[in-house]
This record gives structure tokens, sequence and C-alpha cells, in this order.
């Protein structure tokens, strides 16, 4: 499993109230730094598209 992936399944079993703009913030930094990671060692490009929607529809309901 690639990093991104784990690090997204991850994200998305916290609680509603654990995000906030800075922790979504940092969460983000995370997932592009897994994404170096993951090119580095050669990782499938494997960003689920309904993973990368659960980060869209947090930031949503953070910016609200």
């Amino acid at each position: 499993m690639c990093a991104v992936s784990a690090i997204s399944d991850y994200g998305r079993s916290l609680p509603e109230n654990f995000w906030t703009q800075e922790s979504l913030s940092e969460f983000k930094r995370l997932l592009r730094e897994a994404k170096i990671f993951d090119e580095k060692t050669n990782q499938p490009d494997c960003e689920d598209p309904e993973k990368a929607r659960f980060v869209e529809i947090v930031e949503e309901k953070v910016n609200k």
C-alpha cells in the first residue's frame, strides 16, 4: 500500500470534530510529503478519487 493511501485512510477514521483549519492544513502537508515518498520509493500513483474527495469535503466544512 502506498503512503498516500494509508494516510488518507487514517484521516477518514478521525472524528468530525478533529477537523479545524490547522489540522486540515497539517493533514494536507502530510499527504504532499507522502506523495513525494511514494515517488521516491517507486510506488504506483494510487490516490483514490474517493479518498481525495474526502479532503475536499472536509475543506468545505472547515471553510464554512
